[in-house]
């Protein structure tokens, strides 16, 4: 899965066995975000929003959070549910989870 500036995508991949590059061989728009300023992608490791994503909205100092299927998709398909989590951190950009103890930076 990747994203481009308001969108999330499937892609299906092969590997070429001339040049060993990956070349994409269907891609499928999973869900369209609204105009934010997206960035800074992390999946949420544990509790209880357990598989969803954080993301950050530069411009508006908010971290977001999408919810995403057991399936790795976004939920509900094609207009995913995305809610403010943290508002307020000026210009939030590259977060993560702790690998031992889960907490977020």
């Amino acid at each position: 899965m990747c994203t481009s500036i308001h969108s999330f995508w499937e892609l299906d991949l092969s590997q070429n066995v001339t040049t060993s590059e990956w070349e994409i061989t269907s891609a499928t728009k999973l869900a369209e975000l609204d105009p934010y300023y997206p960035g800074g992608f992390s999946f949420i490791p544990s509790g209880s929003n357990k598989d969803n994503i954080f993301f950050s909205d530069w411009d508006n100092d908010i971290v977001k959070m999408m919810e995403f299927d057991a399936s790795g998709r976004p939920a509900p398909a094609g207009n995913p549910t995305v809610t403010d989590f943290i508002n307020g951190i000026h210009r939030p950009w590259g977060f993560f989870f702790d690998d031992k103890t889960k907490d977020f930076f």
